[in-house]
């Protein structure tokens, strides 16, 4: 997610595009992280937490790849924006739950604190790797297409992660 706030204001003025898309598509992705992160918490109640990081996965995904694949233009970039926007943040409600489903409440602020960390070391990862693809190749197609596979494995994980209410019933 971070190659895309690094990278994607460069990516469009590369594409010919003015540097205020850049700008909006930024704009709007942090106005849409609030509306994502609340329907993820109330899609958690009724799907459950593993299915809901699950789909967040997979809708980031399919939102990188058509972008990727579509000519970029100003509809396209701030329809990325927004998309990228509503499933940035929200896989905060279902990582929390199932931190607390799998590991319970007296561990939940040390456990989300590691599992915060980690997220950092991603997000300096992907913004580096952008920029050092982008200056080997002179392109962010790898970088887009890196976006595609992780995210194609990160759903691929969590769907066939044992599911947090099936173990709060066993463990009852």
């Amino acid at each position: 997610m971070i190659f895309i706030a690094t990278h994607l204001p460069n990516f469009i003025a590369i594409c010919g595009l003015p540097p205020s898309v850049g700008a909006e598509a930024i704009a709007l992705i942090g106005i849409c992280n609030a509306v994502g992160t609340l329907v993820a918490g109330y899609l958690c109640q009724r799907w459950g937490n593993r299915n809901v990081l699950a789909l967040i996965y997979l809708l980031r995904t399919a939102s990188v790849a058509i972008f990727f694949a579509l000519p970029v233009s100003v509809e396209t970039t701030l329809v990325f924006a927004a998309a990228m926007g509503f499933l940035w943040l929200s896989v905060v409600p279902p990582v929390s739950g199932l931190i607390n489903g799998l590991f319970g409440p007296a561990n939940f602020g040390a456990l989300f604190g590691v599992m915060f960390m980690s997220h950092q070391v991603g997000a300096f990862l992907g913004a580096w790797l952008g920029g050092l693809s982008y200056q080997w190749s002179g392109s962010y197609s790898i970088g887009w297409v890196s976006l595609i596979v992780v995210g194609v494995l990160a759903a691929m994980l969590q769907l066939t992660a044992a599911d947090d209410r099936a173990r709060a019933l066993r463990q009852q």
